[in-house]
């Protein structure tokens, strides 16, 4: 049995002799179809330009030396007003690679990202467009301003697009500001005790602590561990003076045991502000400072807090 080949199968049929059969393939007819197609495109352009150079040398071999002198400097003075219009975009686009350069730097800072350098398609080497290859005549003029223009165009919008970014930026970290991360004096090392149960220093029976307690020398500045504002200050207690910050999402920081207070209720804090100064007031044995982490009402433990935080800035 015999399976039918694909393609056109030409047979010549000779007065004498056996008849021959061609089979051509269905790729040999797509090169061929190609071939032709480009054969007439391009004839068709060739001759369309032909015949518009024809067109134009006769409609100039009609002019007099007058009339030819005029119509070139009518061209030239085009082309040159064409050109101080190209060299004022170049220039601008270049001034707006410098925009969107610094930006991006600034951006990538702002979050912690790697530095990356862009190359934009822009010939920054060059102060004007005298070095750059285009031919002086009306139509190749234009067609390069064209260029630059668009050019221009995606320069504004990647300006605008880092401009926006800038100021989602802003906001994150703004929002990241917020999250009270650290402690307000020392480290980790100088907490003694820590959150949990434990024996009171002064009463000497089981107690929850509801923070942890930093050692630090006597009105010595306290700072905010994150940005805030003051929704208590003032004397509270067993706390004696202290200072309560909301963050954001329900998180509050306190701050107790302080000798005196450098902020009142209301103000906004940010991080790193030194608010109170160490003391011993209240229930306290000795000079320190009793800080908590509160969240939506409930104490948490400030280290693990901090782990928590630190383990979510590292994704």
């Amino acid at each position: 049995m015999r399976t039918k080949s694909k393609g056109i199968s030409i047979v010549f049929i000779p007065a004498r002799g056996n008849t021959i059969t061609l089979l051509v393939s269905p790729l040999y007819l797509y090169l061929l179809f190609i071939t032709v197609f480009a054969l007439v495109f391009f004839s068709t352009q060739f001759f369309t330009k032909l015949r518009q150079v024809k067109l134009n040398y006769i409609a100039v071999s009609s002019f007099s030396e007058d009339e030819k002198q005029q119509l070139l400097s009518e061209e030239l003075s085009v082309v040159q007003d064409e050109l101080t219009a190209i060299n004022t975009i170049h220039l601008a686009n270049k001034a707006m690679t410098g925009t969107i350069a610094t930006l991006d730097k600034e951006n990538r800072k702002k979050l912690s990202l790697r530095e990356y350098n862009f190359e934009y398609a822009v010939n920054t080497k060059n102060q004007h467009l005298s070095s750059i290859n285009v031919s002086l005549n009306p139509s190749s003029v234009l067609t390069f301003k064209e260029k630059v223009t668009l050019q221009n165009t995606e320069l504004r919008n990647r300006t605008r697009t880092q401009e926006i970014a800038a100021l989602a930026g802003n906001d994150y970290v703004a929002e990241k500001n917020k999250l009270p991360i650290g402690y307000p004096y020392g480290n980790a090392s100088m907490i003694s005790p820590g959150f949990g149960y434990r024996i009171h220093p002064i009463w000497r029976t089981p107690d929850f602590h509801t923070g942890v307690d930093i050692s630090a020398p006597y009105g010595y500045g306290l700072k905010a561990t994150g940005d805030g504002r003051v929704v208590e200050a003032g004397w509270s207690g067993g706390y004696g003076l202290m200072v309560k910050i909301y963050h954001r999402n329900g998180i509050e920081s306190l701050y107790a045991h302080c000798s005196e207070l450098l902020v009142d209720v209301g103000d906004y804090v940010k991080r790193e502000q030194v608010i109170a100064k160490a003391g011993a007031t209240g229930t306290a044995s000795e000079t320190h400072v009793h800080y908590e982490i509160i969240r939506d009402n409930k104490r948490i433990d400030p280290e693990e807090f901090n782990q928590e935080i630190e383990k979510a800035n590292r994704r």
